[in-house]
């Protein structure tokens, strides 16, 4: 039987997107996270400890999200998926990790990944 977790958490980040008009100059955001994970239940009585998923944003908190995200731009679409794929690397008990990143205001990228 599955069963599902939900955690929630913010992180302040700069980032750049190169050759984008408005988005190529260094500047910064309060991201939005919420990480949604659908597993098994394992014998301490968790899918996963919230401080784990805590952990896995706090490491982008007041970084330089170009400096640690080489291999795409640090856009919130790229961020979810990383993020997710974290999640899901945590144990092979996960099955689903739905990862939502909040760019500022109401605008956000959702990145879902399902083990199979």
């Amino acid at each position: 039987m599955n069963t599902s977790i939900t955690w929630e958490g913010k992180f302040d980040a700069a980032h750049h997107i190169p050759g984008h008009n408005k988005c190529g100059v260094v500047h910064g955001h309060t991201y939005r996270v919420r990480i949604r994970v659908e597993g098994t239940v394992q014998e301490d009585g968790m899918i996963v400890d919230f401080h784990e998923l805590k952990d896995i944003v706090r490491e982008y908190d007041h970084r330089d999200l170009n400096t640690i995200i080489s291999q795409n731009p640090p856009t919130a679409e790229n961020l979810s998926r990383l993020i997710a794929l974290k999640v899901l690397s945590i144990g092979l008990h996960i099955s689903r990790a739905v990862v939502r990143v909040h760019e500022g205001g109401d605008s956000y990228a959702e990145s879902e990944l399902v083990r199979t």
